[in-house]
């Protein structure tokens, strides 16, 4: 699993590649922490190349989404 961030035009953007699983959630739950500081922006999560995502996996995505709304920003659908 292969976590990346950069930011363009005021969105915060993390590109997910690889398998989303109970073996790589919690790391990926890490690297994806950084997320929950970005009060006011826009953080888009691209799962083009993610090949599988586990139940483990959408649960980090919907904590990201959460925890987003509760600080200004938002998670397009």
């Amino acid at each position: 699993m292969k976590t990346t961030f950069h930011e363009e035009n005021g969105k915060y953007i993390a590109t997910l590649e690889g398998r989303l699983d109970t073996v790589t959630a919690d790391q990926t739950a890490k690297d994806l922490s950084p997320l929950n500081d970005c009060t006011g922006h826009d953080i888009i999560i691209d799962c083009t190349n993610l090949e599988y995502i586990s139940s483990s996996g959408l649960r980090i995505l919907l904590n990201i989404r959460k925890n987003a709304s509760a600080v200004g920003s938002k998670v397009p659908s």
